[in-house]
């Protein structure tokens, strides 16, 4: 064979395998794409569920020691809720991505109550006369909080149970 002729068929086997290569390469990009993809999704829906069934257990400990008359010494998770709230998107359901939100506001609230409710307790708000009076109210609006976010996190939690996990 000629020079000539090889370099034609060199040519086309080259040719040929671009044509062939970029379009597997580009779909197998898509799949790793989407494979990471679900798999972030699906570790945000068990850390969400993680997550909202400790704070319902510290939550339901704090309406009981609240009921016993007991100061609050711990809070409410919210320590990985900024690292993770950047990707409750991934969960494409604008509904529950909204009653989350909602939640953790509430929780972020909630979590200022029961910071207040200890500095009253350990200031010199208590030597005031009506600092009784005062925590009760505080105590009450907590407990009342403490309910409706009961109620937010078993609905969510339930929605999260119902949330179909992406398949691998």
């Amino acid at each position: 064979m000629s020079y000539l002729e090889n370099f034609l068929i060199q040519l086309s086997a080259t040719f040929i395998a671009v044509i062939i290569g970029i379009p597997i390469a580009l779909w197998l990009n898509r799949k790793y794409t989407e494979y990471k993809k679900r798999e972030e999704k699906n570790s945000l829906i068990d850390f969400l569920n993680q997550n909202l069934k400790e704070n319902l257990r510290l939550i339901e400990d704090m309406k009981k020691h609240f009921s016993n008359g007991i100061v609050i010494f711990y809070n409410v998770d919210l320590a990985s809720w900024s690292l993770i709230s950047q990707k409750v998107q991934l969960l494409d359901d604008t509904d529950l991505q909204k009653k989350i939100f909602s939640l953790y506001y509430k929780l972020e609230h909630l979590s200022r109550k029961i910071d207040r409710q200890f500095e009253m307790h350990y200031s010199a708000f208590q030597a005031m006369g009506n600092y009784q009076k005062q925590r009760a109210g505080l105590i009450e609006s907590i407990v009342k909080h403490i309910d409706v976010i009961k109620e937010d996190i078993s609905e969510i939690l339930k929605e999260l149970q119902n949330h179909p996990k992406a398949n691998f």
